[in-house]
């Protein structure tokens, strides 16, 4: 009888524990169809007339099921919303998730398009982006296109901050990035992350630590990934700035991934401009990952095309890795170049040694990702 008793006790205790785990585990998974669902993460039921009528907390699973539309979040725009409960008011898009209350969960856009995202507040405030403040999230399969952001500090499209584990995958961002520093195309600050397979084209504008794909960058991982278009100063100051990333510090690893922005500096006192980084403070292993040769730095009014010496503006001693030019002579025998001495996967993430409608070989882009531009190379 006592041992009857013991084992229905401690099979009660188990299920009991069982059950705790699972409620413990389980995360509500809310699906994005408009771009008020996207404003209403992380707020009430019904936020901005969004059409859920429960809570959507910053820790739960988010999946984008459409493609969706945010040209009204931009007041200079016919569709704006001007109503008192549906407005988005005169800065545009409210980023998700701040240093108080970040955002935790997972968000999966599907590679839909999220179209003409709009965001300014450029005063005085910090973390803008789709994701203002991203702790441990996992952020993968976003499409953005025609993003107009201008912010004050820690500015991205994606994420203005991201730290702790925060992950960002296989996203693919068109448009323009403004900020007063630490200012990225795709993230503005990242601590402890990792990016991977994410691409940004268009320009990106800040006064210190600015990148085409992040501004500052810390004990993280960067792979597979690429930047075109202009990564541009707007102040006369100390400014780090590189075509792929501003600053990096700590233990840093940044493999497969390339640059072909132009750099323009209006005044760098100690060269922290380069074709690829700007400033490396610590330990940054960079593995198969290069600039091109026709990619421009500007620094004081002087224009020079990227060579060995300027791929890292400044710290390139504490690199540990080859620092690569894509020249003329890899571009005539680009698969051979990509394959066999810088080891991409070619077969399954790159596409490289395309030709253009002009004859020329585009830039290397991803396989099985849309809306990349395919710039030729001159």
């Amino acid at each position: 009888m006592i041992k009857k008793i013991m084992f229905v006790c401690v099979s009660i205790v188990i299920l009991y524990s069982s059950s705790l785990n699972l409620l413990a585990d389980q995360k509500s998974e809310h699906i994005i169809t408009t771009c008020k669902d996207l404003e209403s993460i992380g707020h009430g039921e019904n936020y901005l007339g969004a059409t859920h009528d429960e809570a959507w907390a910053l820790s739960d699973d988010y999946i984008v099921v459409n493609n969706i539309d945010c040209s009204a979040t931009n007041p200079n725009n016919s569709n704006h919303d001007t109503t008192p409960e549906n407005t988005y008011g005169s800065d545009g898009f409210e980023s998700i998730g701040t240093e108080e209350n970040p955002f935790t969960g997972t968000f999966n856009g599907q590679m839909n398009t999220i179209n003409n995202l709009y965001i300014n507040v450029v005063e005085n405030y910090f973390e803008q982006g789709l994701f203002g403040y991203v702790s441990g999230g996992q952020i993968t399969n976003i499409n953005m296109v025609n993003v107009d952001i201008s912010g004050w500090v820690k500015v991205g499209s994606i994420a203005g901050n991201a730290v702790n584990g925060t992950s960002i995958s296989n996203c693919a961002v068109q448009g323009v990035v403004n900020g007063h520093a630490e200012t990225g195309g795709i993230v503005g600050i990242m601590r402890s992350g990792s990016i991977d397979n994410v691409y940004f084209n268009g320009t990106v504008s800040s006064g210190a630590h600015l990148g085409g794909i992040v501004g500052w960058i810390q004990n993280s991982i960067i792979s597979n990934s690429y930047s075109t278009g202009e990564v541009k100063s707007v102040a006369n100051n100390y400014e780090p700035m590189g075509g792929l990333v501003g600053s990096t510090i700590g233990d840093m690893t940044i493999s497969n991934s390339y640059s072909s922005s132009d750099v323009t500096g209006m005044y760098v006192s100690d060269g922290t401009i380069g074709g690829l980084v700007g400033l490396n403070e610590d330990n940054l292993q960079l593995i198969n990952s290069y600039s091109y040769e026709d990619q421009v730095i500007t620094s004081n009014g002087e224009s020079n095309i990227v060579d060995e010496s300027s791929i890292i503006g400044a710290g390139d001693e504490k690199v540990n890795g080859s620092l690569n030019i894509c020249t003329k002579d890899n571009i005539s025998n680009i698969n051979n170049w990509y394959t066999d001495v810088l080891k991409w996967d070619t077969d399954n993430i790159w596409d490289v040694g395309i030709q253009g409608s002009n004859g020329n070989i585009i830039y290397p882009h991803f396989k099985n990702m849309d809306n990349q531009i395919n710039k030729d190379i001159e």
